[in-house]
């Protein structure tokens, strides 16, 4: 096999390879001498086909067959012998296979970019330093009375601390702006501003099966970073105007929180846990985000173009599929583990832009992986599954459902290696401690910026 290579541009390359006749017609002599003990035709025993016979009638597609078998197998020895790794993936440029002439084909792919990383001590990068207080715990039981209130129709016009479910439509200059607001029927509490405040203040006072149409101006200071200086048109069909009912703090609620005995103190101590878990995930998110943006910004990578392209391809199908079957506002937390969910850049980034940020990080994150060769230990994939079930209230059983389905093992496995790289990056930063309350944490983390 010969083989020999082409820069086409910096990353980019083309790689030529001629397999020889002989190992082609040996390889079709090979099969079909195989046939002749198997196959079946008219006016011939089985076992008896002569040869001949058997290559006029398969010869032409046990060639092809061969083709394409020495085709992925002679790409993968020549890329291996020219120490090349593609990024993305392989086009087929061309190729020949006339009879007499062998193999010959071409093949175009772009290889990663050399990273280089200077020295990182002189990043200072914020650790919050979180205390949880009486006032915290009081939040966080309100938070779960809110997620087990029961709702019912109001009938009459929406309130300050209603629940509205509502279907709408925002528009910017005419053209529709789906990927930031949900596309699909919605829960909407006002008064909480998830959609703004001034979004909830058009709907008080309306009407269920009615249509509110009303126009927001989002000021260059406004804390969504996406709708900053944007005026936007929004038609919402309100659905259901509902009364939000809270469950009582009693034994009932108690137990199925998990719960059985102890009554209040016992259940609030659960609940300091369950905050103490909260925070440690928040910071540790806290200074990934600031992690990330410093890697980002200091450490400019030329990109792969072929992948580049069909990684922005990938997200915008992954886009119009989730704004076709409509977003919530409120997503499960093992929404990350999904096929194509988690991790998906800074939301408030246009498409390209998102996908720039996240081929950066991973081209920099698969040169330290390799360089210092580093891989989660099974322990630490453990802790992040047990860590998972605990939000739930059948923790055994998530646990389990979890630790059995491969593909979420698989996202899992790759969520603990991304941690392993960025311990290795922080260990070489300046972590600042920086007083912040649970509330301030909790917001910094729901922030686009």
């Amino acid at each position: 096999m010969q083989v020999s290579v082409e820069n086409t541009g910096s990353l980019g390359r083309r790689l030529r390879v001629s397999v020889p006749e002989e190992r082609l017609s040996s390889e079709v002599d090979n099969r079909l001498q195989g046939m002749t003990g198997k196959t079946r035709i008219q006016g011939f025993r089985r076992g008896k086909v002569p040869l001949k016979i058997i290559r006029q009638r398969f010869g032409k597609q046990v060639r092809d067959e061969v083709v394409s078998d020495l085709l992925s197998a002679s790409m993968r020895d020549a890329l291996a012998r020219e120490q090349l790794q593609p990024a993305g993936q392989v086009e087929l440029l061309g190729m020949e296979t006339a009879p007499g002439s062998g193999l010959c084909f071409s093949i175009g792919f772009d290889v990663y970019p050399e990273v280089q990383l200077a020295d990182l001590q002189d990043i200072r990068i914020a650790s919050p330093v979180v205390e949880i207080g009486e006032q915290d715990i009081d939040a966080a039981v309100n938070d779960l009375r809110e997620q087990h209130r029961t709702l019912k129709d109001a009938g009459r016009a929406a309130r300050q601390g209603d629940v509205v479910l509502l279907k709408l439509r925002a528009l910017e200059k005419g053209r529709a702006l789906a990927n930031l607001f949900p596309s699909g029927e919605t829960m909407v509490k006002l008064g909480e501003g998830l959609l703004g405040e001034e979004f909830d203040d058009q709907l008080v006072g309306q009407q269920a099966d009615q249509l509110a149409r009303f126009d927001l101006s989002f000021s260059s200071a406004y804390r969504d970073q996406r709708l900053r200086g944007r005026n936007v048109h929004f038609d919402v069909q309100i659905k259901r105007v509902m009364e939000a009912s809270l469950p009582q703090l009693d034994e009932t609620f108690f137990s199925y929180c998990g719960i059985k005995e102890g009554g209040l103190s016992a259940f609030r101590k659960e609940v300091h846990r369950s905050l103490e878990r909260k925070v440690t995930m928040l910071t540790r998110q806290y200074i990934r985000k600031q992690l990330q943006q410093l890697l980002y910004q200091r450490y400019p990578q030329e990109l792969p173009e072929r992948l580049l392209r069909q990684r922005e391809a990938d997200m915008r199908k992954v886009e119009k599929k989730s704004g076709s079957q409509g977003n919530t506002i409120d997503s499960a937390p093992l929404s990350e583990l999904e096929d194509g969910q988690g991790q998906s850049g800074p939301a408030h980034l246009p498409v390209a832009e998102r996908v720039r940020f996240m081929l950066t990080l991973e081209i920099i994150y698969r040169h330290i992986q390799h360089r210092e060769k580093i891989e989660p230990d099974q322990a630490r994939i453990r802790r992040y599954v047990e860590n998972w079930a605990e939000m739930y209230q059948d923790s055994t059983a998530m646990f389990n459902a979890v630790y059995s389905n491969s593909g979420y093992m698989q996202r899992i496995h790759n969520l603990c290696l991304d941690e392993c790289i960025e311990d290795y990056l922080l260990d070489q930063v300046r972590l600042e401690e920086t007083p912040m309350q649970v509330d301030e944490l909790i917001t910094q983390s729901k922030s686009p910026d």
